[in-house]
């Protein structure tokens, strides 16, 4: 049962890993576990995303966690090579 819904959860967990990024625009909001949520729930998303059942939901989750991890690498990338200063 839990492998039939795993690409499901895979996406809700990518979505809850995303939110932090978003409540930070309201500083005080917010405590200091940012970082913490997010690397735990996209590892989740990861987990549940490897052990669903092929379909349109671990194929929705993966390319949604490839997305996210390109973007996320070239956007440290970018900032690493235009805005490092000497």
């Amino acid at each position: 049962m839990l492998r039939k819904r795993a690409g499901m959860l895979s996406i809700v967990f990518v979505i809850i890993s995303l939110i932090p990024f978003f409540i930070t625009l309201f500083p005080d909001f917010y405590s200091d576990y940012l970082f913490l949520i997010s690397v735990v729930s996209y590892f989740v998303a990861i987990i549940f995303a490897l052990m669903a059942y092929n379909g349109i939901w671990k194929t929705a989750a993966i390319a949604l966690l490839v997305i996210i991890t390109v973007t996320l690498i070239g956007f440290y990338a970018f900032m690493g090579i235009f805005w490092n200063q000497p």
